[in-house]
């Protein structure tokens, strides 16, 4: 092919580089026009003799700064093309990393709500009177806010329980942890003795209105009395000088 001197292939719709062999021709009238060619122009084209003959091929390039018809530097289209792949990377990047922190806050809020459910489904309740609330609005109102004393064995909490529709009513619940060396004997001892504690009817004994209780900890619910405890009628006689009464 050393001897050719007039190549023309325009209009052939031909795609990818043009070979590097083109450099070893001497040609004396080269038209790769409108095609489909893309990549570098060799460098032995890259003169006024062939001013015309890369037309219409937009993926044409310079291997270095030429004022040859303008074409574009090959390296700087490289530049543009890693650009435009490490914006992607670092979109996808960024995308996949919203979707994995969505998808751990949704599944710890669904093996929270899961816990919840089985917590609430292990609780047994033991009524002693009729009741116009669930265990479940006992549960709820375990927290910090309705705290009003502790001791040893547990808490005591305020909470209003059921609505004002099915009578609900303010109760004290008092949450006793349950001991982990506790044996099946103590276990029903306890039971027993908060059965016949909620059989009890006198004016001058508060009513123990249910029991509910886990592997974890029993909850006692009594009536809830508005004047305070025994400890604070004592104390405040005694801080006043009068004598307590025995009767």
């Amino acid at each position: 092919m050393t001897v050719l001197t007039i190549l023309d292939l325009s209009s052939n719709a031909l795609s990818g580089k043009i070979p590097d062999d083109f450099n070893k021709l001497r040609l004396n009238f080269l038209n790769l026009s409108m095609n489909q060619l893309t990549g570098g122009i060799p460098a032995s084209l890259q003169n006024d003799v062939y001013e015309k003959s890369f037309l219409f091929n937009p993926g044409i390039c310079l291997s270095s700064k030429s004022s040859f018809h303008n074409f574009p530097i090959c390296r700087a289209r490289t530049n543009i093309s890693n650009d435009l792949s490490r914006k992607l990377i670092a979109l996808f990047t960024a995308v996949a990393s919203i979707m994995l922190l969505a998808s751990t806050v949704v599944g710890f809020m669904r093996l929270r709500r899961k816990r919840h459910t089985q917590d609430h489904l292990s609780w047994k309740l033991t009524p002693f009177h009729v009741l116009h609330f669930t265990e479940n609005s006992i549960l709820s109102g375990l927290c910090e806010q309705n705290w009003i004393g502790s001791g040893r064995s547990g808490k005591v909490y305020r909470i209003y329980a059921g609505d004002a529709a099915s009578g609900g009513r303010m109760v004290a619940v008092k949450k006793i942890w349950n001991m982990q060396n506790l044996d099946n004997k103590l276990e029903k001892d306890f039971l027993a003795e908060v059965q016949i504690l909620g059989e009890i009817r006198h004016t001058n004994i508060v009513k123990l209105l249910c029991c509910i209780s886990s592997s974890e900890a029993k909850l006692l619910v009594y009536e809830y009395m508005e004047n305070g405890s025994l400890y604070q009628w004592l104390h405040q006689r005694e801080r006043i000088g009068a004598p307590a009464p025995l009767d």
